[in-house]
């Protein structure tokens, strides 16, 4: 159940996940698995994408079902309702479930039950085509039971096809079972009746396929399947509409009476959610038939009992009654039972148990699901144990009776305590220490209860006592355990107690119940709790006394009830401001206690309730309660009710004279019904004292008049408080009013609320009415403070906050504002004379200056007498009657079935299905002939009037709008609107109004208006816009229109604006005309503008004039602008001249087209002060050629810049001139360039000159393209003071040659730097060099680099000499010779730093077929050497490669040589390693020779060696191997010898040695082996020798051993525990003390051998006999086979290959001249330089940073050197 519980909680982490999943594998239950299925679809909702948890849950479930559900029947079906239940998660998740779960129902395999249950698993799953066709399949199946087939039609209906429902509708009236038939066609039948707002699509469907036929007639219900449905769909205004749904399905089974499966399901729908099953119950069951027999049949158990017990009743209760039940049940007085009911029922019983027993056992399973979610199911067995245990409870009850009257007259008092561990649980922490910290806490509560009762039953008095507690302890240990050493630790113990009690007598007298109880004797502890806190150790536990600083301490009583008081204590030390103090609880003692004590003031509590029925004139019912406390006098409480039948008047009255309370209240229900009208009155009264405090009256009342009315009343008069509520409602067919009325009133202040409705055939009306009045001084009067003079409070406040200080200052805020206007004022004074309202602002200021309230003007506040708000307003819809009528054509329209070719007649092939008994003969169907009709007509209304009115009015704001508008056509279409919205405050700022109307009209001469009037009121504005628009259409349109705007504002600005449009058409001319003029004024401001556009066009000629003209006037700025423009005969001509501040900026400007020829110009110039600037532009286009000119000067004092653009294009090329100059008769720039493009080429020419002292910039460009080639020259130098540079710069291209050189020098900052570039590339080949130098101080630095390309040959050099000083420089120098059959390259290094001096030298040969690689490599430091030579080469199929390595470092001798040597298939490997120091000496020789089918090594290597730790260590290592294999012989042998010798500091040497031999030979005619080992342990000896010999005359294995041991290495005494007393020498406890002395000697010798005899039996074995054949003849393929290659490689045509690396070359000058073009040279070398600059600056390395690298790196070498020597010895 904790599970099921846990998996319901949302959003559950992966992990509560996987513990459910574990737990519903090691217990599968239905509460684990369901519980499963509902966290992963709560996981699923928050992690939806596919995890490894739910990967695994797919993976179980699908092994549970086993593909095809043939495994445990009630297991699988588990599985199944759970797949069911998660099936929309698991299906997102991966398809393969659902697969799963479809074999299950296409297998015939599986029981009833298990396919069933497997369909219904697919109910969140999703549909395809799938499953569909399985579920169609399972449906039409007629073979398969009724149950299973309805359950594939309801999954099948979730989402079906058009083509499935016809399918399912056309083999309905064909369907054999009745069952089927009936479900099914009550179903489709309930669906299109539904009102459900989900299920309108599958409504469509049916519709569509039941189109010509009719569903089968519906048979009786209790004997046939069928699905029942009510459905009610509900729309809202506003809001989506609301569904709701019940439905139900009772199966039954064709053999038997009663029904096999029922269901019943609640559906809503709300908000426009999907539809939410709020919850769905089924059933379902076999096999009941007999057990209802048993218990209902003619012998059946509960018709005999009921016979039994109508015998015993019989003659105990009235004769009517008896008659009754013996007509009812059919019992006579004839039958003889037995007198004990009791015993004879219990016979039935048994009876009834054994007749079950007998029968087949029923089937029965329940499911319940809630809002989707199956919650779980119950079978019918599962009630069996509840069974069994009500059948022996009923043999206990016998003897209850007795037993509940012996301890009812004898009284019983019992007490009854539980303890229950609730928690338990520990854990480890880590601490710095080592040692774990560990934590426990456990939990203990204990309820218990002392109750009795006793019971008298002659005085009818009983006495009840119930004394409950509960007590709940937590212990917690936080210390450190150490097992069998110590504990420490601290122990808190918590514990809370509560106690409570009652004690009671009960007497009961005719008509009156009395209950007493006594006052408690002693203090009842309600609540009590403490924590307690111990010093626990290994010995003992001690207290841990409080904190005594801050102790706090108390205990108090208060009354609680009469005779009761309740008292707290406690105790809590307050540590919070004692820094070195524990936090709580750690602060020691704390407890807390609540308790009620009795004051001895009463001795008792007595109510009791009295019941009388009082006959004066009327019948009344009355009820009394009374309460009194015994020991004080008039302590007493009653309570009363009482109610007259006759006036149908209830009242009750509660009376405690102590506290005087005398409430009551009278509650009367009258009925003032008539013939035709119904009328019902309620009221209650509330009353205090006899006096009615607060009245509820309520009316409703309706007739047959179709009107009702609702009333209620609340009155409250001591508050002069009355609440009115009225509803009213007509109706009738055609008119409908509803009318709801709301009043309330107190102490004069009154609110109400009219709202009608109205609807009728002409109108729709809608009207409210709302408003509130407050009579200030009645409701003044009621509060504590006086209102009358709230204004002179205002003033006095306003003034106290003005004079308040400000902080950190010894100014006021009215100081700091007076100062502040006075500022303001001083500046309005000094702003200009034309700023507008200057002085407006300043007048207003001058009154606020002194910041005195009453001085400021401000309006007095005080409240009126009567404050009122009110509403009211109207919303009237006028409909129209008619409408207008628009024809919708249709597709196809006019065309009849024949045109568009339907067949007439359409006939149906025969249907045969002999498996299911079905057949169907061909019929044939005629279509009758029909015609689409062209239109469609749709009637749509036209628009009514719409009136609107709303009013507000209160005493400081009225508003008031309204509206009208709509369609007021007769003869012609007219729309109207008028609104109107006027406002009033006694603040005019928030008065106003605003106004307008708005008509357009069209009548039968074409003629379309439009017009507007609108105006707006206000303190600061007046507004007025007029709009009027008239277009006629015909043969001669004209439209005008205009727009005037006016705007002004009390302060003075004011704004008009005029718009006038006219078109119109005379004769053949069109003439537009447009006039806009607008002005506005503020103050002083003012501007002014118009603007007219004319426009005329010939419709006959074509011709276009148009003239626009602007001018704008205003006090800062005037301007005019003309412009006229014209087409006549192909010629276009634009003009336009603008004037800017009288003169200030000018411009005219043309444009004109004539003859192919475009003409462009404008002048433009300006003059301001000593500024002059002017600009003439010229642009000429024509057929033969293109001019342009562009002349730009501005002059402002001695400065003067000039440009000048000029170019021309025409038939001899293009020509552009460009200068610009600027001086200021002291520096000066100026820069010439000329750019020509012709037929013979293009040059360029740029001159640059920029002189600002004491620089000096000159550059100089020429550059040419054309046919023989191109060429550029550049020449750029600067001067600055004392520093130089220049840069040279010549190129040329043309057909057969390229060149690019440059020259760069410069000396800057002491810097001598020098460049020099060249490259060229002509048929002789391609050269390049580039030399760097540079110098400064001592340092210098020269890179040379060339390359040439002559031919099939390239020869490249690089030197490189950088000095840093005599002692420190690098030099390098690389060269490189390519022809076509050889390739030479070396490389020299050479690097001195002080005493390190590193050297390398290489070459490097190739030719083909050959390789010829060697170098050196040599490094000095002082007195340490390292030394590599290295050789490789190849040619004629052969290799070798020799290195040699010599190194002497700190007395340390190091030699390596390899040789290596590759010959064909054979090679040979000579290896040679020494290493001698004063620790170690090694030599290792190693020497391999392999050749087809031999193959021979020889390794030896000797080694000794000394080290000194804790003694003197000595060791020698001599190794020998030897192996030699050819194709029938192997032989081989190793020789190890070595030996130690250990003396040690504080004991005995130690010798050890080893000799090991083992050598072996393997012919085919013998095979021997040996193996000799000797191994040595001071005097401690073994030696070994084995032989095995297999050879012409015998075979056998000879093996001997020896071996020596020293027993001295006994002789000490031995300890034995727990045995012996006194320790034990082993050698006295054997007796070898007299050989002990003497190494004792150990001998074993074994041999098998075996002479074999001469006489033999010759066997031929092929494979021997061919074997040395074998090897010869491939040793002649393997020859073969390398000739072969040789041939090969002597035949390989080198030509060729040279050829192609030939045109391989010849391509490079080309490739290299597109690269050079493609590739910005200049520009990048440029940057390098920059780059290399700014890297030299900012990256400088100096002498000493290299001398500090330098000592580091020598002092981790000596480091790592004393490491290594320390290493070795």
């Amino acid at each position: 159940i904790i599970t099921y519980l846990m998996a319901l909680i949302p959003e559950p982490p992966e992990e509560r996940v996987r513990e459910i999943f574990n737990t519903a594998k090691e217990q599968q239950s239905r509460a684990t698995l369901y519980a499963l299925s509902h966290v992963v679809n709560n996981y699923h909702k928050i992690a939806p994408q596919r995890t490894q948890i739910l990967l695994d849950i797919e993976d179980y479930l699908l092994a549970q079902i086993h593909n095809d559900c043939t495994g445990d029947k009630d297991h699988t079906y588990l599985i199944l309702r759970v797949i069911g239940n998660m099936g929309r998660t698991m299906e997102q998740v991966s398809p393969r479930l659902s697969s799963s779960v479809l074999k299950c129902i296409e297998s015939t395999e599986p029981s009833l039950l298990i396919q069933k249950a497997a369909i219904q698993a697919l109910r969140k799953m999703g549909s395809n085509e799938e499953i569909q066709e399985a579920l169609l399949q399972a449906f039409f199946d007629g073979a398969s039971p009724v149950d299973k087939r309805l359950a594939a039609y309801l999954m099948l209906m979730r989402g079906p096809s058009q083509a499935d429902v016809n399918r399912i509708v056309q083999l309905l009236p064909w369907e054999q079972n009745d069952q089927v038939k009936n479900f099914v066609a009550s179903h489709i039948a309930n669906i299109l009746n539904s009102e459900e707002l989900y299920i309108q699509d599958l409504k469509t469907l049916l519709e569509e396929a039941l189109k010509g036929s009719q569903l089968p007639t519906i048979m009786d219900f209790k004997k046939f399947s069928r699905n029942y449905h009510f459905s009610k769909s509900v729309s809202l205004l506003s809001l989506d509409p609301i569904s709701a749904k019940i439905e139900g399905n009772l199966i039954f089974d064709p053999n038997n009476y009663l029904p096999r499966e029922s269901m019943l399901k609640t559906t809503l729908t709300v908000f426009g959610f999907s539809p939410a099953d709020l919850f769905e119950i089924g059933l379902e069951g076999k096999g009941f038939e007999p057990t209802l027999e048993a218990l209902f049949g003619k012998q059946g158990f509960f018709p005999d009992s009921v016979n039994k017990a109508l015998y015993w009743v019989d003659g105990r209760v009235p004769d009517q009654v008896s008659r009754v039940l013996v007509d009812h049940f059919g019992y006579t007085k004839d039958d003889k039972h037995a007198q004990d009911m009791v015993n004879g029922i219990m016979l039935n019983v048994e009876k009834l148990i054994k007749d079950l027993k007998s029968k087949e056992v029923p089937e029965a399973r329940a499911y319940l699901r809630m809002l989707g979610e199956e919650l779980g199911f119950v079978k019918l067995n599962d009630l069996q144990f509840l069974g069994r245990l009500l059948l022996s409870g009923i043999h206990i009850l016998q003897g209850v009776p007795r037993m509940i009257g012996e301890a009812i007259s004898k009284g019983s008092k019992n007490d009854l305590f539980l303890h229950y561990i609730f928690m338990d649980t520990a854990f480890e922490l880590p601490t710095g220490a080592g040692l774990q910290l560990q934590v426990s806490s456990s939990g203990v509560i204990t309820p218990g209860m002392k109750a009795g009762v006793k019971l008298e039953v002659a005085s009818m008095q009983a006495e009840l006592v119930a004394k409950p507690s509960v007590s709940v302890e937590f212990v917690t240990n936080v210390g450190i355990i150490i097992p069998d050493f110590a504990r420490s630790g601290v122990q808190m113990n918590t514990n809370f107690f509560h106690e409570s009690g009652l004690e009671a007598r009960v007497a009961l007298k005719a008509g009156q119940l009395k209950f007493i109880v006594p006052s408690p004797k002693r203090p009842v502890k309600l609540f009590s709790g403490s924590n307690t806190l111990h010093l626990v150790s290994t010995t003992k536990t001690d207290m841990i006394l409080p904190l005594i600083e801050n102790r706090q301490t108390w205990s108090n009583c208060k009354p609680f009830f009469v005779g009761l008081n309740y008292c707290t204590s406690g105790a809590y030390t307050n540590a919070s401001s004692t820094d070195s103090a524990s936090y709580y609880p750690l602060t020691g003692e704390t407890r807390f206690e609540l308790e009620l004590q009795p004051t001895g003031e009463v001795e008792q509590y007595s109510a009791s309730a009295t019941y009388e029925l009082q006959r004066e004139g009327t019948v009344s019912s009355v009820l009394l309660f009374f309460i009194a406390f015994s020991g004080l006098e008039q302590a007493k409480a009653t309570m009363m009710f009482k109610y007259n039948r006759q006036s149908m008047t209830l009242s009750s009255g509660i009376q405690i004279p102590d506290f005087s309370v005398d409430l009551g209240t009278v509650l009367r229900v009258s009925d003032d019904s008539a013939k035709d009208k119904k009328s019902y009155k309620l009221t209650l009264d509330i009353q205090n004292n006899k006096i009615t405090e607060v009245t509820l009256t309520g009316h409703v009342s309706y007739d047959s008049k179709e009107e009702g009315k609702i009333k209620s009343v609340i009155s409250i008069p001591h508050w002069q408080a009355e609440a009115r509520s009225e509803i009213l409602a007509r109706w009738s067919h055609t008119k409908l009013f509803l009318q709801m009325d709301s009043s309330a009133t107190a102490y004069g202040s009154m609110i109400s609320k009219k709202v009608a409705w109205r609807y009728d055939e002409e109108k729709m009306e809608f009207e409210w009415n709302a408003g509130t009045n407050v009579d200030t001084k009645k409701v003044a009067s009621n509060f504590p403070l006086d209102l009358s003079d709230v204004s002179r409070s205002l003033h006095t406040y306003a003034n106290s906050l003005l004079d308040h200080r400000v902080p950190q200052t010894d100014m006021t805020f009215r100081h700091m504002g007076s100062k502040l206007i006075a500022a303001t004022n001083t500046w309005l004074q000094e702003a200009p004379r034309n700023l507008p309202y200057a002085q407006t602002l300043q007048d207003h200021l001058s009154g606020l200056e002194e910041m005195n309230i009453q001085k400021m003007g401000l309006p007095d506040f005080h409240i009126p007498e009567n404050l009122f708000l009110k509403s009211d307003g109207r919303i009237k819809y006028t409909l129209n009657k008619n409408s207008v009528k628009i024809e919708i054509p249709l597709p196809f329209g006019g065309k009849s079935s024949k045109d568009l070719k339907i067949l007439e007649t359409v006939q149906t092939p025969a249907l045969d299905l002999k498996s299911v008994g079905f057949h169907l003969p061909s019929q044939e169907f005629r279509i009758p002939s029909f015609t689409i009709p062209k239109f469609y007509p749709l009637r749509v209304p036209l628009l009514g009037v719409l009136d609107l009115s709303t009013n507000v009015y209160s005493n400081v704001y009225n508003w008031s709008a309204s509206y009208t508008g709509g369609n007021t056509s007769t003869d012609h279409l007219s729309l109207k609107a008028q609104y109107y919205m006027k406002a009033s405050s006694v603040v005019d700022l928030f008065s106003y109004s605003v106004q307008g109307s708005g008509e357009t009209t069209y009548n039968h001469r074409n003629t379309f208006t439009l017009s507007y009037d609108g105006s707006l009121h206000h303190k600061f504005l007046d507004s007025n816009i007029k709009l009027s628009h008239v277009e006629k259409s015909g043969n001669s349109p004209a439209s005008t229109c205009s727009l005037i705007f006016e705007a002004a504002s009390a302060w003075g600005p004011q704004m008009s604006a005029l718009v006038h449009l006219d078109s119109k058409k005379k004769q053949h001319l069109y003439i537009k005309e447009v006039k806009v003029d607008g002005q506005f004024r503020a103050s002083s401001f003012y501007t002014k503008g118009s603007f007219g556009l004319s426009y005329q066009r010939d419709l006959n000629t074509g011709q276009l004039s148009g003239e626009s003209n602007l001018r704008f006037n205003s006090s800062y700025l005037q301007g005019t602008n003309q412009v006229t423009g014209s087409y006549k005969d192909g010629a276009v001509s634009f003009t336009s001249t603008s004037d800017l501040q009288g003169g200030l900026l000018k411009n005219t400007a043309s444009l004109k087209y004539e003859n192919y020829e475009l003409t462009l110009k404008s002048d433009t110039t300006g003059k301001y002060k000593d500024f002059a600037t002017s600009n003439k532009v010229d642009v000429t286009f024509s057929k033969q050629n293109a001019l342009l000119r562009s002349e730009y000067q501005a002059d402002y004092k001695a400065l003067r810049f000039f440009t000048l653009l000029s170019g021309s294009l025409n038939s001899h090329g293009l020509e552009l001139n460009a200068d610009i100059l600027g001086t200021d008769k002291i520096n000066s720039g100026a820069h010439k360039a000329t750019l020509r493009i012709g037929q013979d080429g293009m040059s360029t020419s740029a001159t640059t000159n920029f002189r600002y002292s004491p620089l000096v910039l000159e550059n100089e460009l020429n550059a040419g393209l054309g046919l023989s080639g191109a060429s550029v020259k550049l020449t750029t130098s600067g001067r600055f003071r004392e520093h130089n540079a220049k840069l040279n710069l010549d190129g040329k291209a043309t057909l057969t040659e390229v060149s690019l050189g440059s020259a760069y020098q410069a000396i800057i900052l002491g810097v001598d730097s020098k460049n020099i570039f060249s490259f060229k590339i002509n048929q002789e080949g391609l050269k390049l060099s580039n030399d760097m130098m540079g110098s400064y101080a001592e340092m210098k630095l020269d890179y040379t680099n060339s390359l040439n390309i002559a031919g099939l040959s390239l020869d490249f050099a690089s030197k490189l000499d950088n000095v840093y000083s005599s002692d420190k420089f690098y030099k390098q120098n690389f060269n490189l010779h390519l022809q076509p059959y050889s390739l030479v390259t070396t490389l020299n290094n050479d690097l001195k730093y002080k005493a390190l001096d590193l050297t390398n030298s290489g070459r490097l040969r190739l030719e083909p077929l050959k390789l010829n690689v060697g170098g050196n490599i040599k490094g000095t430091y002082q007195n340490n050497e390292i030394k590599h030579i290295y050789t490789i080469s190849y040619a004629d199929l052969s290799a070798s490669y020799k290195a040699d390595t010599v190194a002497k470092v700190q007395g340390v001798e190091f030699n390596h040589r390899l040789n290596t040597d590759f010959a064909g298939l054979a090679s040979a490997i000579d290896i040679s390693t020494n290493y001698n120091s004063d620790s170690l000496h090694f030599s290792n020789v190693f020497h391999s020779t392999m050749a087809p089918f031999t193959m021979t090594i020889d390794a030896h290597t000797n080694g000794n060696g000394k080290l000194g730790l804790w003694g003197e260590h000595l060791g020698q290592l001599y190794s020998k191997f030897l192996l030699k294999a050819e194709p029938l012989a192997l032989t081989f042998s190793h020789d190890y010898k070595g030996s130690t010798s250990h003396h040690l500091v504080y004991k005995t040497s130690i010798d050890t040695a080893l000799d090991h031999k083992v050598s072996a030979l393997l012919t085919p005619t013998e095979q021997t082996g040996t193996w000799k080992l000797k191994t040595q342990l001071n005097k401690n000896e073994y030696n070994q020798d084995f032989d095995a010999y297999n050879t012409k005359d015998k075979v056998g294995i000879e093996l001997s051993g020896r071996g020596l041991a020293d027993i001295t290495m006994l002789d000490s005494p031995i300890e034995v525990p727990f045995l012996l007393s006194e320790p034990v020498n082993v050698i006295d406890a054997l007796g070898m003390r007299d050989v002990s002395d003497q190494p004792q000697e150990f001998t074993i010798v074994a041999s098998v051998k075996y002479d074999k005899n001469q006489n033999v039996h010759i066997i031929n074995l092929p494979f021997l006999k061919i074997l040395p054949e074998y090897f010869e003849r491939n040793r002649i393929a393997i020859i073969a086979v390398l000739e072969s290659m040789q041939r090969e490689l002597k035949h390989i045509n080198i030509n060729q290959f040279a050829r192609k690396y030939k045109a391989a070359l010849d391509k490079v000058p080309k490739q290299v001249t597109d690269y050079l073009n493609a590739f910005n040279w200049e520009a990048r070398v440029t940057n390098a330089k920059e780059k290399l600059t700014a890297f030299t600056k900012n990256y400088k390395i100096t002498a000493n940073d290299l001398q500090i690298m330098l000592d580091n790196a020598k002092i981790n070498l000596n480091e790592k050197l004393s490491q290594l020597q320390t290493y070795v010895i």
